[in-house]
């Protein structure tokens, strides 16, 4: 940095874009160092990051990202072994109190997108945008859309450096201090800028494209979308701009300015409480504004204090974006051809999960076809492919569809696979022992909360009685009342039996199990938990205070009876009812022999005096520590 080239300390901070250069490629002592992390860890597939850390070879890669999406195919999870280390979503972030909430406003834009604008490339023409843009009804709705939010400091991000000017000189005849920051000569120097916001010399900044990520301006409490976004990634950068904690700023207000240009129906799952653009179907997700918005209903998937606010004339706009785009079939196809290309074969099932723009479910259900065929479309299959699905295409396609509120019914075929038992029959003992060594693993633990095996010391006995009741149960055919098609329970021999269709080639058939099932657990563990243990303190009776499970769905996993419980540094008892957490104690007794010390504790965590009532929004996050076998009160 700036002369400085300090390589020979044990930690060395150091940028991609100088070290990527050939220079230092060739340098040996980039091999001398076993721990490396990588910021901004989205753009670790490019070809620079690859050459760069193809020279270190560390012994340990740690990367970060707040947007784990790429829209070249390329795979991100493989750079780390397909290792996630901790994950927490941008919703679940806000519904720990780590950042706070934002109230969106979807504004219906005057300006008409046509096919004028787009170059021959198929994107959007900037200086062709900037004309559109560049005129007093369009600043004059922006102008009025922020008057009608007061802020103290915002961020408007542009189409280009004229239209950055434009919005600047705007806003500063209308007496609203602005500022176009930009990489032109006439621009305000960048620090200048940011240190003028947060002194409130200045209201506005007018940017583009150089607050995406690398900035931090905790004081941003509204942001403006003055131009169109396709891309999930520079959604959320830009909107992360204003998420960060400040003092004096309870939310953050976005303003996005929606017409009829294209893919401006990406967002929509997005705004149901979705973390990426496939987590579930946009038009899912506009039928689900569409209700809320009729009602006045939340969304139930949003956490506390974030509010989804659509003009009618905005939601028209993404309804005619999402009837103008391509039939999802041909989108699916294309995204799968340009997957296999880059791969050189066929993508596998987590493949696709991970670097897919249509996850594997979303495929099925476009394609209308078995995995088999869809390999004919892209010119993949082969006569394995073809006997496989022939010989067990049915089981195949039931591991793909079966129904699964836990991972246990995976879980079983994975320990049939991982045993060598499949296909084949697995005893009872062995099937316990896999699944105590599976979920004793710390990721895996949730599963098991609230269950009758969840104790670390639970008896092998408890285990199989569950295993039976539920997993073995559901793959013998007991929910149904008919015997399963593909497994049966031996109870002479104790052991449960695959009794489905094998094939000619026996390795083929592992491997398919296994691909789907690797698919069906990543699937399941990747599920959006906004908000996951996290509750309202709510006042009870006279001066008590209780911990209240607003439904069934957000207390999954939470377990039920007395429990310990740790809270200020003091191990206590906590009795779990199926709607609150009500009771804390120093023994677990139903009897009114000992004080319910919940309200103290609570009133002590959250910093209320005594007899006071928790302030509106308030709450606790529940942490599992299975280790202890216990369950943390922390304040959220």
């Amino acid at each position: 940095m700036a002369g400085r080239e300090e390589i020979d300390r044990d930690v060395v901070l150091a940028s991609v874009q100088t070290l990527s250069q050939e220079r230092w490629l060739a340098r040996a002592e980039l091999a001398r160092f076993d721990y490396v992390v990588v910021d901004e860890f989205h753009h670790a597939a490019a070809d620079s990051y690859a050459r760069l850390l193809a020279v270190l070879q560390p012994r340990f890669l740690l990367g970060l990202t707040a947007t784990p999406w790429r829209g070249d195919n390329r795979d991100l999870m493989a750079l780390c072994h397909g290792n996630v280390a901790y994950e927490v979503g941008l919703f679940d972030a806000i519904a720990y109190g780590w950042l706070v909430p934002f109230r969106y406003f979807g504004v219906a834009d005057v300006v008409a997108f046509d096919a004028d604008m787009l170059t021959r490339a198929g994107t959007y023409d900037a200086a062709r945008l900037t004309l559109a843009f560049n005129t007093p009804e369009r600043a004059a709705l922006a102008l009025a859309k922020y008057r009608e939010h007061p802020s103290r400091a915002a961020l408007g991000f542009c189409v280009s450096i004229a239209h950055a000017d434009f919005m600047a000189r705007a806003f500063e005849a209308a007496g609203v201090p602005a500022a176009a920051v930009h990489s032109a000569p006439e621009s305000m120097p960048r620090q200048q800028a940011l240190d003028q916001l947060a002194a409130g010399r200045l209201r506005v900044l007018f940017t583009v494209d150089l607050f995406n990520e690398g900035v931090d301006i905790p004081c941003v409490d509204l942001v403006m979308f003055l131009r169109p976004t396709e891309s999930m990634v520079v959604f959320l950068q830009q909107l992360g701009r204003g998420l960060r904690l400040h003092d004096g700023k309870d939310h953050l207000t976005v303003l996005d300015f929606l017409a009829n240009y294209r893919r401006a129906h990406f967002k929509l799952p997005f705004l149901v409480g979705g973390q990426g653009e496939d987590t579930t179907s946009a038009s899912a997700a506009l039928r689900a504004l569409q209700q809320a918005q009729a009602t006045g209903s939340a969304l139930p998937c949003l956490p506390e204090n974030v509010r989804i606010e659509l003009e009618p004339l905005a939601l028209d706009a993404l309804k005619e974006s999402l009837r103008g785009a391509s039939p999802l079939r041909d989108l699916v196809l294309a995204d799968l051809k340009e997957l296999a290309a880059t791969l050189e074969r066929m993508p596998t099932l987590v493949e696709v999960h991970r670097l897919g723009r249509y996850g594997p479910r979303q495929c099925m259900k476009a394609l209308g076809c078995r995995r088999w065929e869809v390999m004919q479309h892209l010119g993949l299959a082969t006569d394995t492919d073809r006997a496989l699905d022939a010989e067990a295409g049915d089981f195949l396609q039931e591991i793909e569809r079966t129904a699964m509120t836990k991972s246990f019914k995976m879980v079983v075929l994975l320990a049939m696979l991982q045993g060598g038992r499949f296909p084949g029959a697995i005893g009872m003992p062995e099937l316990v022992a896999a699944f105590r060594r599976h979920f004793g693993e710390e990721r895996y633990r949730l599963d098991v909360n609230g269950t009758k095996v969840e104790g670390a010391t639970t008896e092998d006995a408890a285990w199989r009685r569950y295993l039976l009741d539920n997993p073995i149960n559901a793959w013998t055919g007991g929910n149904t009342g008919q015997p399963g098609r593909y497994f049966a329970l031996d109870e002479q021999r104790d052991e449960l039996r695959y009794t489905g269709p094998c094939a000619g080639d026996l390795d083929a058939l592992r491997a398919a199990v296994l691909e789907r099932v690797t698919w069906r657990l990543a699937d399941y563990w990747d599920r959006p938990r906004p908000g996951r243990f996290v509750y309202p303190v709510i006042p009870q009776g006279g001066a008590g205070l209780c911990v209240m499970f607003r439904d069934g769905a957000s207390r999954e996993g939470l377990p039920l009876g007395w429990h310990p419980v740790r809270i200020n540094a003091r191990f206590l008892y906590g009795k779990f009812a199926k709607d609150e957490l009500n009771v804390v104690k120093e023994q677990p007794r139903d009897d009114g022999s000992m004080p319910n010390l919940l309200a103290p504790e609570l009133r002590r965590l959250l910093g209320l005096g005594e007899g006071a009532s928790p302030r509106r929004g308030q709450r606790v996050r529940l942490v599992p520590l299975p280790a202890e076998d216990t369950w943390a009160i922390e304040q959220a």
